[in-house]
């Protein structure tokens, strides 16, 4: 059978089973840990998974041959970005690549602070564990400065989010801002090439 390709909904450690959904959304098929033929044992939903599958019993269908599918940089698993994290994290980036003509600093500001940032949730994940500890403020005027791809990334790859409300509404605000920061930015430079 072909390889198929699909993301953890679920994994149960304790009991040894999970099930992942199919490419296709709809579709979800069980396996078994000794099915699983990955290197770690510790995975997180949203992982991207490859798989074949076979009949079990009562005629449904299992994966087997599970394994991980996707980047790894240490115990950071890239695999658990979906395309969409992809789009909303190398946006600013790309947008201040192309504003380099005009002004490096934004350019800059973005590199700096997304590097301080996945290195400051990667600290903490190591130290910490499954805990998030860091303090909000600081990662929040992080973000703010041009941040906020890096910490994104790092959270998701690391599997290691701050849960606390005010910090959930002060990221999506520090978003928002760049948002719409690069939206007049891009305006104001459409209208500059229209006029010369």
């Amino acid at each position: 059978m072909s390889t198929l390709k699909g993301r953890l909904k679920t994994w149960d450690a304790p009991r040894g089973f999970g099930v992942i959904i199919e490419q296709n959304g709809e579709t979800e098929v069980f396996f078994e840990l000794p099915d699983f033929i990955g290197q770690r044992r510790s995975l997180q939903p949203g992982e991207s998974l490859k798989y074949t599958l076979r009949p079990a019993k009562g005629g449904t269908l299992q994966a087997y041959d599970v394994h991980e599918s996707g980047l790894s940089i240490g115990s950071a698993r890239l695999n658990r970005l979906t395309a969409l994290d992809w789009l909303k994290v190398a946006s600013p980036l790309l947008l201040s690549i192309l504003a380099i003509p005009f002004s490096i600093i934004p350019f800059m500001l973005y590199c700096l602070f997304s590097v301080i940032c996945w290195v400051t949730v990667r600290h903490n994940h190591r130290k910490i564990g499954t805990d998030f500890h860091i303090p909000v403020v600081p990662l929040l005027v992080c973000e703010y400065l041009g941040g906020w791809p890096g910490s994104t990334t790092a959270q998701i790859a690391y599997s290691h989010h701050c849960e606390a409300e005010e910090y959930k509404q002060g990221t999506m605000m520090a978003k928002q801002v760049h948002l719409v920061a690069w939206s007049i930015a891009v305006l104001i430079g459409l209208a500059y090439l229209a006029l010369f």
